[in-house]
């Protein structure tokens, strides 16, 4: 995130970045992480521009939006709010996925979902709004606090106001940010067993070549049948899931750093790194090696500020 300032804090399990930016500033470059991110303006407006066609977001002083892991995001204008303001404040707070859901299994009473020894995220791909009340706003404000000083116990200090935080934004009331994603098969529909199977399928074979022929005689249809009720269903065509599916798989595949893009292009059972490009660029807004590269960059600020 091109930022005019910015102050990276960390602790045994997240960081917290404290960044400021004019709001002429419009950033162009293209962020991810590899983990769950609650972002929150402290002063001004923010606006979050996805890069996969979600719904783009903007952000009050008083409100969080918590992005799940992968997903790209570039920061568009910003707007300030009153007039002694001179810059947008924010905070990105970061949090290992596998000790998020170690705290959210304590809390199974609180999550609609259970996630012990789980590793990925569970809660879908929409960024979720939370609107904060009183008490979320002092937690944060405590966060900041914790993670810039440096004093005895600092780690469990903020261990325990990360919990803390996490148990307020799950009794909090919160909306996820429209997606683009395949409608909801019907079950009343004759057809929804074989869609259902096509897609457990093209999901089990994901990393081999899939053809339209072969999930034709899967389904037991024409083509023009099993297209007309893909469509129908999904709303995109059968090729349009496939990539999407493969894109997901394939961006996953790339925060292993030691694979190259070229590995990831022939383990997702594309054939021409031309199209792979073209294609992973259509879903997340950059190359492939570029989201490699600011991986890789993520990761070496890391590194740096726990030097």
């Amino acid at each position: 995130m091109a930022v005019d300032e910015k102050k990276t804090y960390i602790s045994d399990y997240a960081s917290l970045m404290v960044c400021k930016r004019s709001d002429a500033l419009e950033d162009t470059s293209h962020t991810v992480f590899g983990d769950p991110i609650l972002i929150t303006p402290l002063q001004g407006n923010l606006r979050l521009v996805f890069a996969n066609g979600d719904s783009n977001t903007d952000l009050s002083v008083g409100e969080s939006l918590i992005v799940p892991p992968h997903k790209t995001f570039a920061l568009g204008k910003g707007k300030l709010t009153a007039s002694n303001e001179q810059f947008i404040q924010y905070l990105v707070l970061k949090i290992d996925i596998k000790n998020l859901n170690q705290i959210l299994s304590q809390f199974a009473e609180f999550c609609p979902i259970p996630l012990q020894a789980r590793e990925q995220w569970a809660f879908g791909e929409a960024s979720m709004l939370i609107t904060h009340d009183s008490q979320i706003s002092k937690v944060l404000q405590k966060l900041q606090m914790l993670f810039a000083q440096e004093q005895f116990a600092r780690n469990t200090f903020i261990d325990f106001t990360i919990k803390e935080l996490i148990l307020l934004l799950l009794r909090s009331e919160s909306r996820d940010i429209p997606e683009q994603k395949p409608k909801k098969i019907e079950t009343q529909n004759p057809y929804h067993q074989a869609m259902e199977d096509t897609v457990a399928y093209i999901e089990a074979h994901i990393d081999e070549p899939i053809s339209i022929d072969e999930l034709c005689e899967k389904a037991c249809m024409s083509k023009p049948t099993f297209f007309r009720v893909f469509k129908a269903e999904f709303g995109i065509s059968p090729i349009e899931y496939i990539n999407r599916v493969r894109i997901k798989v394939a961006k996953d595949k790339l925060f292993d750093l030691s694979k190259s893009v070229t590995d990831v292009c022939y383990e997702m059972g594309y054939n021409h790194m031309t199209y792979f490009i073209k294609v992973f660029k259509k879903y997340v807004g950059t190359t492939p090696k570029q989201f490699q590269k600011e991986i890789a960059n993520n990761e070496t600020q890391d590194t740096d500020n726990k030097k």
